[in-house]
């Protein structure tokens, strides 16, 4: 199963988050498609940095891509950043 989350950050900034089974890819019009997790591509660090040992242990906590989604989500709330859609494939 793959589930994609549309989110807007802004007022213009417009990005999916992908999970495919244990992976999560990014995804927009500048940077295409990264991986963010487990191994993040070398633009997904230089444009978000090192994950925290708090994310990475929320993340290693997580068995489905159900539980993967509501920690991107929770993630983005705190930064200010709304989810507009999400999609099951």
């Amino acid at each position: 199963m793959t589930i994609n989350l549309l989110f807007i950050a802004g007022q213009k900034g417009l990005f999916m988050i992908r999970v495919d089974g244990k992976n999560i890819y990014w995804n927009d019009k500048i940077s295409g498609l990264q991986m963010l997790y487990p191994e993040p591509s070398e633009y997904a660090l230089k444009i978000g940095g090192n994950p925290t040992k708090e994310e990475l242990e929320e993340y290693q906590m997580c068995n489905t891509e159900e539980e993967i989604c509501s920690f991107i989500i929770r993630d983005c709330k705190r930064k200010g950043i709304k989810l507009i859609k999400k999609e099951v494939k």
